[in-house]
């Protein structure tokens, strides 16, 4: 059955999109009606008060599982970020990508977003970075002050001679893979069937017992109550 056509248990996809993070409010949207192709889902959690503490929102079509936002709010009593919650919400949305067999997960990467997501796997398609406008930013920026002329030059040559989106990696892996990409702004994939990026992608989102319990922790002190 072609995979437009296939039914969507709705209410697994919720439970999977939040499952192993704290109880919020998971809500469920159609778009392009009337044929109601596309999906979107989103997910919030919030203090007793109304304050947000996490939201994210992705998009369901035919061809893919579209990241539309991840976002983790802190104040100066409570730091969230770093205890792997983006990391057990991208094996959620992966699940949810292997159960409706989506051949693909997408988004646009910007800010933080575009230093960390190649480090979880995500690359341009080979078109985009063939067509140069992404390493030619990134190739500016080897003229900071803070890269040495030899680091420099080696990138540079690098950058010169690319022709595989995954180089993009090796970019964000590199010493200076922070300052070489954030900012860039750049739509990325993952692909499901490249045995090499979903390596990486568990390589990255790995969770061990202790993060978890860290998880449910912080977000208990948060709200006041446990999952």
């Amino acid at each position: 059955m072609p995979k437009e056509q296939q039914a969507i248990d709705f209410n697994k996809i919720k439970k999977t999109f939040t499952q192993g993070l704290p109880k919020g409010r998971c809500v469920l949207s159609h778009e392009d009606e009337p044929t109601n192709s596309r999906h979107k889902l989103e997910y919030s959690v919030k203090k007793p008060d109304g304050t947000p503490l996490l939201q994210a929102k992705i998009i369901l079509t035919p061809e893919d599982v579209f990241i539309a936002s991840i976002k983790l709010h802190q104040s100066k009593n409570l730091r969230l970020q770093k205890l792997g919650i983006g990391k057990k919400l991208l094996q959620n949305i992966m699940q949810i990508a292997q159960d409706l067999d989506r051949p693909e997960i997408s988004l646009v990467a910007n800010d933080m977003g575009c230093y960390a997501w190649p480090r979880a796997g995500f690359a341009q398609s080979r078109e985009s970075w063939c067509e140069g406008s992404l390493r030619e930013c990134i190739s500016e920026r080897l003229y900071s002050k803070t890269i040495p002329a030899e680091d420099r030059q080696a990138l540079e040559q690098f950058l010169r001679n690319s022709t595989d989106p995954k180089d993009l990696w090796f970019i964000a892996d590199s010493l200076h893979g922070r300052e070489l990409l954030i900012d860039q702004g750049f739509r990325a994939t993952l692909r499901r069937d490249d045995p090499e990026t979903m390596q990486r992608f568990a390589a990255y989102t790995a969770l061990s017992p202790l993060q978890q319990a860290a998880i449910d922790k912080k977000f208990t002190q948060a709200i006041g109550a446990a999952r």
